[in-house]
């Protein structure tokens, strides 16, 4: 459903960098001389700071500079964004180390909500660039794991996978979702479906080598362990996580409206206003700005194009409705 896509996508997305904040913090705790509250405090309360100024104002230029410069191409677009991100995060980097994560994710959602101009053909290069590298992370990863460590971790290394997804994740939307809304049954999925990636597998690389020396022979061996954990739990939830969601029934209804222009609109308002998501497909990039400022979900393109209906998951939904006026275009969708 919508509201499991939000926790899942939050989870994996707003809670990496605090986490990555977290485990800087317990790490500087484990390998001080003496422990004081406020150095860990104020270094988290800078970080955090730090991150959301410096996303905020690099989003702020990315939404403003093509108002000013008109007429940019889509692959002006795709350069400018780029560009900001790399700069924002340089920038917070250099104000406070290990600020520039935080900043990313601020950038990332302020951007999310902002009408920016050739928003698809961005989502296509930034899909590139994202798998690209975070296939990167993990070929590192496995470069500096060797085969003979994962398998001392027999089987010792499979406990500690049962132990996190039968014991802890259920434990932890336990303690999350107590007294919340959300039905027994998603609460069931979360148990079952974790987001688990690359900035875990970046930080298990950083703490090892910072404290290296502390571990001692056992550095591998911890790398191993957070490899072994990201690869099983991908492997097999990746396997359970769309039949599981059919079993529990809480696959997203929503209804897909091609045309975002009066009709499309009126329909899509009333949907809306009725509790059901809905998402639009509409051609005209003008309409499409308009329909987002709406608050709607609108995927760019060619009705008749199958990648643009597999995007805005039309095979997902239950209902598609042609709201649009060019007869062959919607004769080809249906």
């Amino acid at each position: 459903s919508d509201r499991l896509r939000a926790i899942l996508m939050g989870e994996g997305v707003i809670i990496d960098p605090f986490g990555a904040l977290l485990t800087l913090v317990l790490l500087q705790i484990a390998t001080a001389d003496s422990f004081d509250p406020a150095g860990p405090t104020n270094w988290v309360i800078v970080r955090v700071t730090t991150g959301v100024a410096v996303g905020a104002v690099g989003a702020a230029l990315v939404w403003v500079l093509p108002k000013l410069v008109r007429r940019l191409s889509s692959r002006e677009i795709s350069l400018l964004i780029i560009g900001a991100a790399v700069t924002a995060f340089a920038v917070a980097e250099s104000i406070a180390h290990e600020s520039g994560l935080t900043a990313m994710v601020v950038m990332g959602i302020a951007l999310g909500s902002l009408a920016i101009p050739h928003r698809e053909e961005f989502d296509e290069f930034q899909e590139s660039i994202v798998a690209f590298l975070v296939a990167a992370v993990y070929v590192l990863l496995a470069a500096s794991v060797s085969f003979d460590s994962i398998l001392d971790l027999w089987p010792r290394g499979v406990f500690v996978v049962l132990a996190l997804t039968l014991i802890g994740r259920p434990l932890l939307i336990f303690l999350a979702t107590w007294r919340s809304d959300i039905p027994i049954r998603e609460r069931v999925f979360l148990s079952a479906v974790a987001p688990r990636g690359v900035v875990a597998a970046s930080l298990a690389s950083f703490v090892a080598v910072d404290v290296g020396g502390g571990l001692g022979g056992d550095t591998e061996q911890f790398i191993a362990i957070v490899f072994v954990v990201i690869l099983l739990t991908i492997g097999v939830q990746s396997v359970y996580a769309r039949p599981l969601a059919r079993a529990l029934k809480v696959q997203p209804v929503k209804t897909v409206i091609a045309g975002a222009g009066g009709v499309g609109l009126r329909v899509a308002t009333r949907l809306r206003d009725a509790g059901r998501p809905v998402t639009l497909i509409e051609s005209d990039e003008d309409a499409a700005v308009r329909a987002r400022e709406q608050g709607f979900e609108v995927f760019l393109g060619d009705i008749g194009k199958v990648d643009v209906l597999r995007k805005a998951g039309v095979a997902e939904a239950d209902t598609f409705l042609l709201c649009t006026a060019v007869d062959d275009r919607a004769l080809l969708a249906a």
